[in-house]
């Protein structure tokens, strides 16, 4: 065969050449320049190929490539060389038409082969004129079937009246290119693609080991091959085949129905997912290759309009365009679309999900012995382990699927198999049964076609708890069984079901769909919400469903085509007509906002009384909302997970944001009494920190954070308008965290940035270096490890627990299980060092922020910023100021308030502006706040909404004192960004919800776009401050608003990324498309090097345990079986999360998870669920020891250490005996370390423990939860008093209200600045408002910075009373409103001369007696704006005495008398308050307590709280 290749025009230049070289678009025409690394290739590198193939490939690419310069004469080459025989083929292309698109290269050349891409470039200049012609590359693979390039030209028909002549010859430079190197046989190369022709593709499952099932098979023919492809670039597995659909309808006349049809389909396999490929010789003719895969791969659907697949202004083409991919394999795909989705599909041809084993059947002539041994030989270099099967059997199903046996309805042709073969259908199984033999077939642990009647039959045997647990524990296995009824040999196990589970904890389904399936998990233990608790008795019909890719592929990524259209159909399908599992129905009902960003909702199957109507319409009254998005959010409001404060009767006080220049300084944040904090505290069992500073809260529809305010009311919490978001039932208080410190760790966004601002590159190179010497001295230092722990303390403070441990010996005594939790600790900390350059910042903390409510910090001023001759000490004198107080390194269990410039930031953090350097200052009012950083309520702007568009409803912060981090830049502008103003509607319907929940999912950039600005930063010279950066920092806070505004993001393509950093990892981009990094964050990873993880199950037990333990034989087996019943339930997670040790569920240290969610607070997610279950099995134990006595409990927890013991020593004889089964867990006695400590710490004598006579007859189902008591609403007086009364557990609280019931705040419509705005507070006993007013002395407003108010004496004498600390005269008024209303609603000033009662409740600070006496005797006429000299109309009025209860009244006329005939009189002369006489009335006796006092010495304890906040 002679071979033809076009050489380079004699005509072009020198210079023209290298211009041409050297540009990204030109493809070198001239084959004869090969990379050295092909003509070097050694002969050892050419053995350890296939030696029938590879070394004459070789030699023929030396003995025929051709010197320069050619001519034509000298390019016929031999007939040995043939491409023909190749993996693919490039052929190019010269001299096309101007208008020529990929669409006429397509048309012309499809029939010479299978097109792989088409690329069209105009390199080429004519020798006429320097006109530019095009050229052209097009890919094949396979080799097309004949050279059709041998005669150098070739007419096309371009649409111009006559033939187009173009040359053409094969492109040997773009062929040597394409070639990839083998990672483990040195100099070796193979073709980036690769391709088989096969017979048939046989679709089926594994009855047992050697057994395959074939359930349809796709035969090739010579109009549609088949097709099996090896993409070495991307390292993935492609087979190609056709599917024909018949039409199975009745047909009018015989012969073939019009819409019969046949459709092209591939399926491509990761090739890290393919474990081993086998080779069968079926008979010297026939050979297979088979596949056995545990996960199922991507589907793809040829598209049956390959021309709409064409862009005539693009230039570039791939045949991944015509590849969508797809879900189902079925005729009438659009009927069931109408169907919900469940794991049983009867109407498929092939069922993708299902379906996992693959027989390839070649015949021996269609074979390319060459390019199979390439194949093979790569398979193997790349890890894919060719296995020879020894038995093979192909056998037809011998069973129909269980669901025939099980489902209620039955198709007719169903039963009539059945009654033909006398068998009749069983019948349903009890729900839970059901849903569990559905987690074990869905996770392939038992396959439907080998479950046979008598499995059903005696699965119902064992009543429905017995069977349940029996497949929790079959589920729980993980590996497949292959003969089901060995399944029922397992022990059943009580403390499955009899384990009662914390009050705040329930146990939790889950479904998660993939494109071409559907997993269930068997329930686990999760912290609850409040929809949750409401329909408690309903909690077997809810559903957690979240929608991935194909397992292991992680979440579903957006796309600008349509290539994933069909999985989006199928989520939509889900969506609207829901799942069905056994006879239940399940539908959508809402999602929380973490699980709207990971792709899960929550789904109800209805009963009588629960409907989805029914639970939303309890959730609250979200009509009012006009826009879909945030319609959505706070529907996910209810859903946060929270842990119910119950029995507390707490008051609230509604009171206004500080709000100024468009910016709102308190957004999120109200106030919380300490009395209030402390029974939180205790309910929460928070005792490591004290009480916390601030709570992250849900209360009927108000949201955000509660911080500590110790001049609050017993049981009173502020409530701002920013936190109010819809009416909704009063379920109580709920908290979802608390403050507590966390170390500050850096990331490769904070590091760019403090890079671009001036931060030299040593200092991070200095830390990480010194983080890695610390972390391997730990592991043999235990005064190094102790340190590191407690100061690199993490979200879920494991930390702290390992240093406790330490501190107990457990490491000294080289104990197995803290060896092994300590090696984990370091290699998670050195792998998130690795992947996130995660390095610990010890000056520093993670801490949530709240306001300062003094309103004592200095905000951020635009006229605050600093001129060249401005000092070091004035330009720290211009920065915002901050409060921090936290742990104090050197004294343990102190607090330590830090002072001087620090960095503030938010993650992420894309902008310059997004790190604000901040001075941290001393407030003594300040000092009741620790672990969080307070936030100034003055200046021009709120400090949180310039660190990345915060804010204070429960952001963490990160906060570094550390002086080396200080960047050179303190004053860079914040991003100047506005959100994309929502769409809004008449009325948001449910429908509207569900698109989207499509539609974000489509359209979520957020990923992307972070990737790019990444990487941007790191290419680009002025890195983040470059115009790429800032552009993606700005559209980056567009995407993080998506899931508010439900306006996507749109990425431009100028800013789509075309090289990559290589430490980003992209592992699937050509070699051409990354490039190594000199830049920091290149150094940084390339200086850390990763560590496996291997557990220590070799040492000793620690012996100050074992020694001296004595227990009886029915004390062991009852803590065996608690033990086989924890490790089920941390297998569970284990299972679910695809974590691979127990070490990392106990320390949330996770090194590998299933990516069935980003890592979104996955750290703390995992700390939720293993804290569960730890909590869940802590207290199994205890009711099995006998209570909490340490005589009972510690010889308790001892015994389970020994039994523990027992088991990991047999497993160990059983390895020496080469018995390889898997180590047993652990980790059940550490579910009390604190008691194991106190063991270790003094020893104990011999003790003998035997079970209570009780525990016997144990019954959990008898036995409370807890020791507190069981959460039952209707025994709580958890009562909220508001203004308008008080609102019981289930009604609706609303807040804000005006008269007319509009969401309003209660000065709406007056004029007063809403920066200075006061709050509304009220008497709650007395029912009574409060409307502050101002001083007399306008110059006395101008300094302040917030209102103040005065709190009340409560009618208990017990209770202390606060006053203000400000020059304010109040008026009080006894009506509920104020204000009278206007004909627009808005309230106006009541003139009319009027007696007015006058409360002294709810002030907030201490009041000094100078400024009692500045109360006027007037009432003022104006109000004064905050900072400001304008004016405003508030109210005007001369009041007269009146007397009644509870109030106080003055007259204008006389001197100012408070009075109280029920409570308290204060009697105060103009410019002094000389006495207080109390007098309560109790039992109907009055009995009188006078104080003569100067104002300073009135006891603080009894009547008045001196001093500020």
């Amino acid at each position: 065969m002679n071979l033809i290749i076009e050489p380079p025009q004699q005509e072009e230049s020198l210079s023209e050449t290298q211009t041409r070289q050297g540009s990204n678009e030109t493809t070198s025409h001239c084959p004869t320049v090969l990379p050295a690394s092909i003509d070097a290739v050694s002969k050892e590198a050419s053995e350890a190929m296939v030696e029938s193939s590879s070394t004459t490939f070789a030699a023929d690419v030396r003995n025929y490539l051709p010197e320069p310069p050619l001519q034509l004469s000298d390019l016929i080459l031999d007939d040995n060389y043939d491409p023909l025989r190749w993996p693919e083929v490039f052929v190019a292309i010269r001299g096309l038409a101007h208008n020529t698109t990929t669409r006429d290269l397509y048309k012309r050349f499809s029939r010479e082969g299978n097109i792989v891409s088409i690329t069209i470039h105009s390199d080429f200049r004519s020798g006429h004129g320097n006109q530019r012609r095009k050229g052209a590359i097009i890919r094949f693979c396979p080799a097309p079937a004949d050279c059709f390039w041998r005669y150098g030209v070739l007419s096309m028909d371009i649409g111009m009246g006559r033939p187009w002549q173009v040359q053409v010859w094969l492109d040997l430079q773009r062929h040597a290119n394409s070639q990839v190197l083998s990672p483990v046989k040195t100099g070796v190369l193979y073709s980036e693609l690769s391709s088989l022709i096969p017979d048939s593709i046989a679709f089926g499952f594994m009855s047992d080991a050697h057994t395959f099932i074939p359930m349809h098979t796709a035969h090739a023919t010579e109009a549609l091959p088949a097709l099996v492809m090896l993409n070495l670039r991307r390292k993935y597995l492609e087979i190609q085949f056709h599917v024909q659909m018949i039409d199975t309808r009745p047909q009018e006349t015989p012969g073939h129905s019009a819409h019969d049809r046949t459709i092209e389909y591939r399926m491509r396999i990761p090739l890290y997912q393919i474990r081993e490929i086998c080779e069968i010789v079926h008979s010297p003719e026939h050979y297979a290759l088979f596949l056995n895969q545990d996960t199922p791969p991507l589907f793809y659907k040829k598209s049956e309009n390959v021309e709409s697949t064409f862009d005539d202004k693009t230039p570039h083409w791939n045949e991944r365009c015509i590849w969508n991919r797809e879900t189902d394999i079925v005729y009438d795909k659009e009927g069931m679309r109408r169907a919900p989705i469940s794991l049983y599909r009867s109407q498929s041809i092939v069922d993708p999900g299902r379906w996992k084993a693959y027989h390839i059947n070649f015949h021996r002539s269609d074979i390319n012995p060459y390019t199979h041994d390439l194949i093979m030989s790569a398979l193997e270099d790349f890890n894919v382990r060719k296995a020879p099967l020894n038995s093979f059997v192909v056998q037809k199903a011998r069973h129909l699927p269980v669901w025939q046996w099980i489902d209620r309805k039955r198709s007719d042709q169903t039963s009539l198999k059945l009654a033909l073969a006398g068998l009749q259908g069983i019948g349903l199984l009890p729900f839970s049964v059901r849903y569990q033999l559905e987690v074990c077939i869905s996770q392939d642990v038992l396959n439907e076609y080998t479950l046979n009647r008598a499995f059903v039959e005696r699965l119902l045997s064992l009543g429905e708890e017995r069977a349940t647990v029996l497949l929790e524990d079959v589920a729980a296995q993980g590996s497949r069984v292959y003969e089901p009824m060995s399944i029922y040999d397992i022990n059943y196990n009580k403390y499955h079901k009899r384990t009662k589970l914390p009050h705040y904890c329930t146990p939790m389904r889950k479904a998660v769909i993939t494109p071409t399936t559907i997993y269930y998990t068997s329930p686990t233990v999760e912290t609850s919400n409040r929809v949750i608790r409401q329909y408690a008795h309903y909690g077997d019909r809810f559903l957690r469903v979240q929608f991935t890719d194909e397992k292991l592929e992680g979440r579903i990524h957006s796309n600008d085509g349509n290539e994933a259209e069909e999985v989006f159909r199928r989520i939509r399908q889900a969506l609207e007509h829901g799942l069905m599992i056994g006879d239940r129905h399940y539908e959508f009902l809402a999602f929380s906002n973490s699980q709207f960003r990971e792709h899960g909702a929550y789904f109800i199957s209805p009963d009588i009384n629960f409907t989805t109507a029914i639970v939303l319409d309890w959730m609250g009254q979200f009509d009012s909302i006009k826009t879909v998005a945030r319609y959505a959010a706070r529907l996910g409001q209810c859903f946060s997970t929270t842990r119910a404060i119950n029995g507390t009767r707490v008051a609230i006080a509604q009171i206004e944001d500080v709000k100024r220049n468009g910016y709102n300084f308190t957004d999120g944040v109200g106030k919380i009494s300490s009395f209030v904090a402390k029974m939180i505290a205790s309910e929460l069992n928070i005792h490591s920190c004290g009480v916390p500073s601030v709570f992250q809260f849900r209360l009927g529809g108000c949201k955000g954070v509660l911080a500590l305010c110790p001049s609050a009311r017993e049981n009173r919490i502020y409530i701002r308008t920013s936190q109010y978001k819809f009416p909704a039932a009063h379920e109580g208080l709920e908290i979802i965290r608390w403050s507590k410190f966390a170390a500050a760790f850096l990331n490769r966004q904070l590091i760019i940035v403090l890079s671009g601002l001036g931060v030299r590159d040593d200092v991070f190179l200095s830390k990480q270096e010194k983080m890695l010497l610390q972390l391997d001295e730990a592991m043999v230092n235990e005064t190094t490890a102790l340190g590191l722990l407690q100061k690199h303390v993490d979200a879920n403070a494991m930390t702290l627990t390992l240093a406790t441990m330490i501190q107990d010996g457990f490491m000294g005594a080289q104990e197995p299980f803290m060896r092994s939790v300590l090696q984990l600790w370091r290699a998670w900390s050195i792998k998130n060092l690795k992947e996130r350059a995660r390095i610990v910042v010890e000056d520093g903390a993670f801490v949530l922020g709240c306001t300062d409510e003094t309103a004592t910090l200095q905000g951020y001023f635009n006229s605050n910023l600093p001129r060249k001759e401005t000092t070091l000490q004035e330009r720290i004198d211009m920065l915002p100021q901050i409060f921090i107080q936290v742990p104090d390194p050197q004294l343990s269990g102190s607090y330590t308030v830090r002072k001087g410039p620090c960095v503030l930031a938010r993650n992420p953090s894309l902008h310059p502006g997004d790190i604000r350097v901040v001075n941290a200052v001393d407030i003594e009012g300040l000092h009741h706040l620790r672990d969080v950083v307070v936030l100034p309520q003055t200046g021009d702007c709120d400090l949180a909404s310039m660190c990345s568009g915060g804010d204070l409803d429960g952001d963490d912060y990160f906060v570094s004192w550390d002086l080396d981090l200080l960047p050179e830049e303190w004053f860079h502008p914040a991003m100047n960004y506005t959100a994309t103003k929502a769409t809004t509607v008449e009325s948001v319907t449910m429908a509207q919800v569900k698109d989207f929940f499509v539609e974000y999912m489509k359209n979520d950039k957020l990923p992307t776009i972070a990737h790019a600005h990444l990487a941007h930063a790191d290419i680009e010279w002025d890195g983040v401050k470059s115009s790429k950066c800032l552009r993606l920092a700005e559209l980056h806070s567009e995407a993080v608003d998506f899931a508010k505004t439900g306006q996507a993001a749109q990425m431009p393509k100028d800013l789509l990324v075309r090289y990559w950093p290589h430490f980003m990892e992209k592992r699937f981009k050509a070699k051409h498309q990354t490039y190594k990094s000199e830049k920091v964050l290149g150094q940084l990873y390339d200086r850390v090097e990763r560590v496996e993880f291997v557990p220590l199950f070799d040492a000793e037990p620690d012996s100050r345990i074992l020694e001296g333990f004595e227990g009886s034989e029915e004390t062991m087996n009852e803590i065996r079986k608690i033990k086989v019943a924890y490790d089920t339930g941390l297998r569970r997670i284990m299972a679910q999360q695809s974590i691979g040790t127990e070490f990392e569920v106990w320390t949330t240290f996770v090194l590998k998870h299933n990516k069935q969610g980003s890592d979104y607070k996955y750290h703390e997610e995992i700390g939720q669920l293993s804290g569960a279950l730890r909590d869940q099995y802590r207290h199994a134990c205890i009711i099995a020891a006998g209570g909490k006595d340490p005589n009972v409990l510690e010889p308790f927890v001892a015994a389970m250490y020994v039994a523990t013991s027992e088991e990991m020593l047999k497993a160990r004889e059983k390895r020496e005996d080469g018995n390889l089964s898997e180590s047993p867990l652990i980790s059940f006695p550490w579910l009390f370390p604190e008691v194991l400590g106190k063991i270790a710490r003094r020893g104990r004598q011999p003790t003998t423990i035997a079970l209570k006579e009780s525990i016997p007859a144990f019954n959990m189902n008898a036995m409370p939860a807890s020791s507190k008591p069981m959460f039952r609403p209707e025994n709580f007086h958890d009562d909220i008093e508001t203004t308008e009364g008080v609102t019981h557990r289930g009604e609706v609280l609303k807040l804000f209200e005006d008269a007319k019931g509009t969401s309003k705040s209660r000065y709406a419509g007056a004029d007063w600045d809403e920066a200075a705005t006061p709050p509304s507070i009220y008497s709650l006993e007395s029912n009574q408002a409060i409307l502050p007013m101002t001083s007399s002395s306008a110059s006395d407003l101008q300094s302040l910075s917030t209102s103040y108010w005065l709190d009340s004496l409560t009618s208990s004498p017990a209770q202390s009373r606060q006053l203000d600390d400000t020059p304010q005269a109040f008026l009080l008024g006894k009506p509920m409103n104020p204000f009278s209303y206007d004909s627009q609603g808005d309230p106006k000033p009541q003139l009319e001369e009027q007696s007015t009662r006058v409360s002294l409740d709810s002030a907030e600070e201490p009041i000094s007696q100078s400024q009692v006496s500045d109360v006027p005797t007037n009432i003022p006429t104006k109000v004064y704006k905050e900072h400001e000299n304008i004016e405003g109309e508030y109210c005007s009025a001369s009041m007269p005495v009146v007397q009644d209860p509870q109030t106080a009244s003055f007259n204008a006329e006389d001197e100012p008398e408070f009075s109280d005939v029920q409570g308290t009189l204060l009697s105060a002369r103009e410019g002094n308050l000389e006495s207080v006489e109390i007098i309560h009335e109790t039992a109907g006796t009055k009995s009188n307590e006078v104080i003569e006092e100067d104002l300073d010495g009135i006891p603080s304890e009894e009547v008045l709280h001196m001093g500020s906040s």
